[in-house]
């Protein structure tokens, strides 16, 4: 997202005298990457000679995310620091990548959700890649506000990570609606114009589609709705569906627990006009092979 932002305080208008030297996602990633190693040890996908994690070293995740990243005022992360140290304060939809990394710290997860699926961020069809107002915002440019469904995925899964079931069921019933007007192939972005003024997603000129990134948006997707997370010899499922899903099956899912059914049925009413619902647990039924 980078790439068409560097050298620019997009909040205040100004442009600073260095380049952003420090990438608000990369300690975030290198930490996602360790934790992929576990998630292959528990599926026996693991390779040979995976190096330990950083919690296996006994270092905290958030220790890795250098403090001059957090906004105060807005209680975000900003986007990146230049060469001088000093922010470039966007808001954008990194800080739901930051959730799916595991490397905010308990205590700002909830301003981040409060953002990702407050106004200014998601326009109704998903998380907008920068915010509403801000200097640079242009709902059809590409990095700069619209829709991406593969980034949308990793948000959603980053808010269920922290514990904001409802929030993430939001998230991906925003993009699961637009799918329908893609006839269920979601393209590479979308225009980030809210739900309310175009009454369906407006699509991107040059968007791919299909296009791989946003082909695995839907997997992921899953996952998150339905609560799938491997721990040692077991699969957790905790499902948190919207009610417009109705009921949901994934059937077979394989690894070192055998293979497991999981099961969900919409509880979420992610509108508001009924409040939110909370949902029964499921209880995963075990096949045997």
């Amino acid at each position: 997202m980078l790439e068409r932002l560097l050298g620019f305080d997009l909040v205040q208008q100004r442009t600073p005298a260095g380049l952003p030297a420090r990438d608000l996602r990369a300690p975030g990633l290198r930490l996602r990457c360790e934790d992929a190693r576990g998630t292959a040890r528990a599926t026996g996908l693991e390779r040979p000679r995976a190096r330990r994690s950083a919690r296996a070293r006994g270092r905290r995740p958030e220790a890795a995310l250098q403090p001059g990243f957090w906004v105060k005022d807005g209680e975000y992360f900003a986007l990146a620091l230049d060469t001088d140290g000093r922010q470039v304060d966007a808001l954008t939809s990194n800080n739901g990548h930051l959730l799916w990394s595991g490397i905010v710290d308990k205590s700002k997860a909830q301003a981040l959700a409060d953002h990702l699926v407050g106004p200014r961020l998601f326009s109704g069809w998903g998380v907008r890649t920068l915010a509403e107002g801000e200097g640079r915002y242009n709902p059809i440019g590409y990095h700069v506000g619209t829709v991406w469904p593969f980034d949308n995925s990793f948000v959603a899964w980053g808010l269920r990570r922290y514990g904001f079931k409802e929030e993430a069921a939001k998230v991906a019933a925003g993009i699961l609606d637009a799918a329908a007007f893609f006839d269920g192939r979601l393209p590479e972005a979308f225009g980030g114009y809210e739900r309310s003024a175009t009454k369906y997603p407006v699509q991107y000129p040059t968007a791919c589609s299909p296009q791989a990134w946003s082909t695995g948006a839907p997997l992921l997707l899953l996952r998150t709705m339905l609560g799938l997370e491997p721990e040692g010899e077991h699969l957790v499922i905790d499902p948190a569906l919207p009610t417009t899903i109705g009921r949901l099956e994934l059937l077979d899912i394989p690894g070192r627990w055998g293979r497991i059914d999981a099961f969900g049925r919409g509880r979420i009413d992610i509108d508001g006009h009924a409040g939110v619902q909370r949902r029964r647990k499921t209880t995963p039924r075990r096949r045997t092979r």
